[in-house]
């Protein structure tokens, strides 16, 4: 691994001897071990110092995002992450013997990192047409005049500019965007809205660690940079930003960056069939689903064929969900029907945790299961609970739909803000998406409508109590969602809607100053910042 003069890693490069027994156990007690529970100064204590650096590099990583500029959103994707920030800082720090962090300039060490976008400009273009009945008068050949009714359509184009992200170079190489024209028509009563807009037809990846070495080799004062060296930072980055334990890295067992892109949790290229069993596991032994996916995600980072590092009677911990040979022995079970219980077995596997999570009474103590669960250990507990709690609403789906399909330009964020109309200092209860009138609105999940406005014109904007025309969903467990400033309602009060389900259109009517979605999540009845629940977990 990292071959240089340091207390840490000198040893490392010393002999295959020391790396394989001795050095393991060195550093499962004294880095790894500390990092993932949150003791970021290696001082075996967890302090306020330590909350403060954690802050610092989170600051770092964040201001060197370049933004979002795409229409839908893609960058976001690829954010960096300030565990790889802090581990390429404190490796540097250790090397030269130094112990106060951050060492170096942490912003210009996030910027080297960060990803960089190139973008294509491109069109989305919304055609609204409504039939309406008009009258007119006519006059017969008898020379009377009659009302006449007849059915129009009247029809408004409008044509947004927008740009699309082409490419994403990381730190773990590029991601190249295609795209493809697609029309797509939604129509309900008497109106019919056409979108057509490039959507994303494929993403190719080009791996290359070439900028990440490039900033090990600079930062740690090295001629070049091996896969050990790389591998240790990374798994460095993981533990620190996941608050795992891992260590079968040291021993030759795949690291958790191998399936992991530093940043967050991202479930949705799941195997529909895994979804489905931590789903129906779920309730079977009346387990919150997202608790199963994030223990599967805490203790393999998904991936079927994990092998954990000995436990402390030798055992090695197995499988999706890690599953000790003794416990699977126990608690083990045929989740898929095949005849055969298989801690390899990713259906196995998570019928099996939900099975043994509900003996441990995680449905009384969720914290105290997950600690027995683990072998002891209050931090995994914490991580999984807040993993859990991070990825789902009300028990829901795992993710909220995003509202506004294909426009995710946010134009006011949640939080304390100067009102635009008033000039006002007040805090904003949800998050506004711009987009054009009459685009459709969605039900980011399913439930039951408790509130609709629908009276509501453009320029009277204290109808609604100044959200104009909205709607208000009740998911169950004490969350609610609301969609403001419609043009118009498509459902009615007590109508149990789908998640996508159409529920409205944009508009601009109450206290707003153009047409965008005024999008609130509300946890008993308190307004909650709504980002980290749609469509990015991060």
């Amino acid at each position: 691994m990292i071959r240089r003069k340091t207390v840490l890693i000198v040893a490392v490069s010393a002999s295959l001897f020391l790396l394989f027994f001795f050095l393991p156990l060195f550093l499962v007690g004294t880095v790894f071990g500390n990092i993932a529970k949150g003791d970021l100064t290696l001082t075996n204590e967890i302090t306020e110092e330590d909350k403060k650096l954690r802050q610092k590099y989170v600051d770092a990583a964040e201001s060197a995002f370049p933004g979002v500029k795409s229409h839908n959103a893609e960058e976001l994707k690829y954010k960096l992450h300030w565990g790889l920030v802090y581990a390429i800082d404190m490796y540097s720090a250790q090397l030269n013997q130094k112990e106060k962090l951050p060492y170096n300039n942490i912003k210009k060490l996030a910027e080297l990192l960060a990803p960089k976008f190139e973008y294509k400009e491109s069109t989305i273009t919304v055609v609204t047409e409504t039939k309406k009945i008009v009258e007119r008068e006519e006059v017969t050949e008898t020379g009377e005049t009659v009302i006449v009714q007849e059915e129009v359509v009247e029809t408004e184009t409008i044509v947004d500019e927008v740009l699309l992200l082409v490419t994403a170079d990381t730190f773990r190489g590029t991601y190249f965007y295609s795209y493809e024209w697609e029309t797509v028509e939604y129509e309900w009563d008497n109106t019919k809205v056409t979108i057509t807009q490039e959507v994303v037809s494929g993403i190719d990846f080009q791996q290359s660690f070439e900028r990440l070495d490039d900033v090990i080799k600079r930062y740690l004062d090295m001629d070049r940079v091996s896969e050990d060296d790389r591998t240790l930072i990374l798994e460095t980055a993981f533990s620190a930003g996941t608050g795992n334990e891992h260590f079968g890295f040291l021993i030759g067992l795949p690291g958790y960056s191998t399936y992991f892109n530093i940043g967050g949790v991202d479930f949705s290229n799941l195997p529909p069939e895994w979804i489905q069993a931590f789903q129906d596991a779920g309730q079977r032994y009346n387990v919150d689903w997202m608790i199963l996916v994030a223990v599967a995600f805490v203790e393999s980072s998904f991936n079927p064929n994990a092998v954990g590092p000995p436990n402390r009677t030798g055992e090695l911990a197995q499988g999706l969900m890690q599953f000790l040979p003794s416990t699977w022995a126990i608690y083990g079970i045929d989740g898929d029907g095949d005849g055969k219980a298989d801690p390899f077995n990713p259906i196995d596997a998570i019928y099996s945790a939900a099975y043994y999570l509900s003996v441990l009474g995680i449905n009384n103590d969720p914290r105290q299961a997950l600690y027995r669960y683990s072998g002891g250990s209050y931090a995994y507990a914490d991580r999984v609970l807040s993993l859990a709690e991070t990825m789902t609403v009300g028990g829901g789906s795992g993710r909220l739909a995003w509202p506004v399909p294909g426009h995710s330009r946010i134009t006011s964020p949640l939080g304390p803000r100067v009102h635009p109309i008033t000039g006002q200092r007040s805090f904003h209860n949800g998050v506004d998406i711009g987009a054009p009138r009459h685009v459709p609105v969605v039900a980011a999940e399913g439930g039951r409508v408790v509130t609709v406005v629908s009276h509501c014109r453009e320029g009277n904007q204290s109808c609604g109590g100044g959200y104009g025309n909205y709607v208000v969903i009740d998911h169950g467990s004490g969350v609610r969602t609301v969609y403001a400033h419609l043009w118009s309602a498509s459902v009615r009060e007590g109508d149990d809607v789908l998640r996508g389900q159409i529920i409205g259109t944009v508009g601009s009517t109450g206290r707003s100053t153009g047409p965008h979605l005024h999008f609130e999540v509300r946890n008993n009845g308190s307004p909650v910042d709504p980002m980290p629940y749609l469509q990015f977990v991060y």
